[in-house]
């Protein structure tokens, strides 16, 4: 079977809201219509279980994450024939981990942070009912950080970056022959760029 996914449009009725908060983190959505042709959506989401961890975990092991997302979309309804659709996400996730020990070698002193961003815009076209044409260029990034400080894993630093950019483009025009039946064709196009900067302390010295 195939499953079809897509996101949903920004309400255009009227302005919708919503606020959570609980002990690990608290949220806000707003979304409606700015104008009758430009209707926005936008969520945020913090964390902040680190500021109670301490407080339960009294040990030579700490962990502290920490992690927050948003999200942006837009609609804009240029033509009765014509949309264009802006999706922006993002995300980070940091994490922090000590252990504490008077044997420098049985030290630990490690933090992560990995962030990934997105943004797409999609036009579509409808020709008739039954023909429509989607136009749909994105483009992002990850970044993934690991870096131990002078204190290092059992006395040894470390510190990695990486980071990579992609970029994609697809299109398909599908026409409706039959209530049961759809034909389409397009095109799917990707490309990936990566990059990496390593400094790691070994027993020979710096690598």
């Amino acid at each position: 079977g195939i499953i079809n996914i897509t996101t949903r449009s920004p309400r255009s009725d009227r302005i919708h809201g919503s606020v959570t908060l609980d002990f690990i983190d608290g949220s806000v959505t707003l979304e409606g219509p700015i104008t009758k042709k430009l209707h926005v959506a936008a969520g945020a989401r913090v964390s902040w279980i680190s500021v109670f961890l301490p407080i339960f975990n009294r040990s030579n092991f700490q962990i502290s994450p920490n992690y927050w997302d948003y999200q942006l979309a837009a609609r804009y309804r240029a033509t009765s024939r014509d949309d264009l659709d802006l999706f922006v996400f993002g995300s980070t996730d940091n994490l922090s981990a000590r252990v504490t020990n008077p044997d420098p070698n049985a030290s630990v002193n490690i933090d992560t942070k990995s962030y990934f961003g997105r943004a797409r815009l999609r036009w579509t076209h409808r020709f008739s009912p039954d023909t429509v044409l989607t136009v749909m260029p994105s483009f992002g990034g990850d970044t993934f950080r690991i870096d131990t400080g002078d204190a290092g894993i059992a006395g040894r630093p470390l510190k990695l970056d990486v980071l990579t950019l992609g970029y994609n483009l697809r299109s398909e025009l599908r026409h409706r022959l039959l209530p049961q039946l759809d034909v389409s064709a397009g095109l799917d196009f990707e490309g990936l760029r990566t990059g990496f900067d390593v400094v790691a302390t070994g027993i020979g010295g710096p690598n």
